[in-house]
Formats: C-alpha cells, structure tokens, sequence
C-alpha cells in the first residue's frame, strides 16, 4: 500500500481523533496562535519557523497524522512537504476556524 497523503473534512478528522489514540495532531499555526487555543493533544511546529523542514523530518514517518492551521493554507502547503518528506500518511483537515464554529472540542493554553 502507498503512502495516504490527502485533505479530509473537519468531520472526517473529528471522528479519527475519536477513534484513534495513536494519531499524532499536528498543528502549524505560530507558536502565539496555539498558545491561545488548539485541539486536544495537539503538537505544534511553526510553519513560519526557520528550521519547519528540519523538524517535519524529524518525525516519525510511519505514524500517522492529522495536521491544520487557522484557515487551511500553512496546513494545505504542510501537506506537500510531508509527501515530499516521504511521509506514509497524513490527513489535512484545514482550517482551525472551522473546527471551532462546528463546535468541536478545543483547549486553551
């Protein structure tokens, strides 16, 4: 099987998380944006930072991730670079604002 690289919806995402305690959130906002509020367990690599590439690399490539951003474009560009990286896969939801106006869970801080 090749390498599953591919944008979902946020309900597509919700319910992975829901079901998946092995999936790894990947959030690419800037390190102000995630202080404010993110989803659950979520980790965060500033797509804007000097060193993004690097630190992308430097993940486990066989895990499996969900990334997104505030409006779906840092995540959309993510999404490539991990492919690029060889990355097997990787889901994009998009857009952190949308997560949040479909009420789904968020934590601040």
């Amino acid at each position: 099987m090749g390498p599953i690289i591919e944008k979902i919806s946020i309900d597509d995402a919700n319910e992975m998380i829901r079901v998946n305690s092995d999936l790894i959130i990947l959030d690419v906002r800037t390190s102000n944006e995630f202080g404010d509020d993110r989803l659950v367990n979520s980790i965060n690599i500033d797509f804007y930072g000097e060193t993004f590439r690097d630190e992308l690399n430097k993940l486990d490539k066989n895990g499996t991730y969900i990334i997104y951003c505030r409006s779906g474009n840092r995540s959309g560009q993510t999404l490539e670079i991990m492919d690029e990286l060889k990355f097997m896969e990787v889901y994009d939801f998009g857009s952190f604002v949308e997560w949040k106006g479909a009420g789904y869970d968020t934590v601040n801080g």
